[in-house]
């Protein structure tokens, strides 16, 4: 097996196919060429260039964009450096973390993969304190992490990973971490908090 670079030519919607003129031999056509299903044809139209996968027996298969622009599947990640400190003023307060987020501009609809594992210690011993979530553009995503019974001074890893129940369309979207605090004056500190988001299109 092969794998080339090359240049769209035509794609048809009908058959979602594309062809492909290889980089390296401009006077040949790579015609009738399948687009791998999760490669989104915004991504696959005339001008733009694939990474095309060649078998020794004639097949084909137009895989992903390479170079420069849009890459697929689109993906980001933001990582914590530090300590943050989370102080709620009212019961049931969600506060978005104030320095982690992803953003992520996408060209087709898509569903969301989120990974998001981040670590508590609680300054008051609460049952249960509160529990971990992921907003998106401001709006709280439904899956929770809760943190059941906390001791203070101790440090709870909550891990969180799920896909979007809806499909988005095109466009720009932010992801924080974000946590419910069920008391008032509840304080904790937030370290090593992960996330990272990759779309796939609908």
């Amino acid at each position: 097996m092969e794998i080339v670079r090359g240049v769209v030519e035509t794609y048809d919607d009908a058959t979602h196919t594309v062809a492909v003129r290889p980089e390296r031999y401009p006077g040949a056509l790579l015609a009738d060429i399948p687009l791998a299903r999760d490669c989104p044809a915004e991504l696959a139209q005339p001008g733009q260039t694939l990474a095309v996968a060649l078998w020794d027996d004639g097949g084909a298969l137009a895989l992903a964009p390479t170079g420069g622009g849009f890459g697929w599947p689109l993906s980001g990640a933001a990582l914590e450096a530090g300590n943050a400190n989370l102080v709620s003023t009212a019961a049931n307060e969600e506060l978005a973390h104030p320095s982690v987020a992803v953003t992520l501009t996408t060209v087709a609809t898509s569903y969301f993969w989120v990974w998001l594992v981040t670590n508590w210690n609680t300054a008051t011993a609460r049952a249960p304190l509160g529990y971990a979530l992921v907003e998106l553009n401001g709006a709280a995503l439904p899956p929770m992490a809760l943190l059941g019974s906390a001791v203070a001074g101790k440090w709870y890893a909550l891990p969180l990973c799920f896909r979007t129940a809806s499909s988005y369309a095109p466009g720009t979207y932010v992801f924080k971490p974000r946590y419910h605090f069920y008391f008032a004056g509840d304080s904790t500190y937030t370290t090593a908090t992960a996330l990272s988001v990759m779309a796939l299109p609908a």
